[in-house]
């Protein structure tokens, strides 16, 4: 199974400026990958228990504690744009999709 994709409209999603050459560079990839994944939805699974770990250990990684709180004006001072007090992004979804 084929997927087409629209790099110009990817490209634009991502925020990418991207030239010819990367572009087919770009859809080479993509397309590689998305085959893996169509080769992948073939494998036989039927009786197969999920694997949710892949080992008996537990987590060894710390606990999750706040070390820090940011606050609302240092992440507003790294958006591109605000607009009210809130983070400012391009439309990507509406009219112009």
């Amino acid at each position: 199974m084929s997927v087409d994709v629209d790099i110009d409209a990817l490209s634009k999603l991502a925020m990418l400026d991207l030239d010819e050459n990367e572009k087919s560079a770009l859809k080479d990839s993509l397309h590689h990958i998305l085959d893996h994944f169509n080769k992948l939805q073939n494998v036989e699974t039927q009786g197969v228990s999920p694997l949710y770990n892949i080992n008996e250990e537990v987590s060894v990684i710390r606990k999750d504690e706040v070390e820090r709180k940011i606050t609302k004006e240092e992440v507003l001072a790294s958006a591109p744009q605000e607009s009210d007090g809130c983070y400012k992004i391009l439309r990507i979804m509406g009219k112009d999709s």
